[in-house]
């Protein structure tokens, strides 16, 4: 008996798939106010960014989507 098989598509997870070239938004939560949305114009947005508000380190929220946080 003969087996048929077919390939399988390989997912690779969001956080792994490279980035889109040109701006995108990027989330960034501050420890005293909300999060907030910055556009950056390249591909590669700061780990940390000052707060606004309060010009405090606040930190990029990773494998989060900007519109969701």
């Amino acid at each position: 008996m003969q087996r048929h098989t077919r390939p399988v598509r390989r997912l690779t997870a969001p956080e792994l798939a490279r980035p889109a070239e040109g701006p995108r938004i990027v989330a960034y939560r501050c420890g005293v106010h909300e999060t907030f949305r910055i556009l950056w114009p390249e591909v590669d947005a700061p780990l940390v960014h000052p707060c606004p508000e309060c010009a405090g380190a606040s930190l990029r929220l990773i494998g989060t989507r900007p519109d969701a946080a």
